[in-house]
């Protein structure tokens, strides 16, 4: 199951993004089926649907925040993984 960071909410359009720890690109989701509440930066897993015009995150579910998943930026804007995912084993 993929796991990465809320990247986005916007609550006023209904959408967010989850930022994927693994592919580092950014999956939709809709704020509407969340079944709990999720807060930006919170690191969770989740479930991906292949929709047109491209995927979607499902079953978000909020993952302890003993791990962290942080990004920094390179010079020319890059993200670059600088944190640790899983149990750190």
């Amino acid at each position: 199951m993929p796991s990465g960071i809320v990247a986005e909410l916007s609550p006023s359009k209904g959408y967010g993004f989850v930022l994927d720890s693994e592919s580092c690109t950014f999956v939709r989701f809709d704020i509407q089926v969340l079944s709990e509440e999720i807060m930006l930066h919170d690191k969770v897993s989740f479930s991906v649907v292949e929709l047109y015009p491209g995927r979607v995150a499902v079953n978000i579910r909020k993952q302890s925040q003993n791990n962290k998943l942080e990004f920094d930026h390179d010079a020319d804007g890059r993200q670059n993984r600088t944190g640790s995912v899983g149990n750190g084993t």
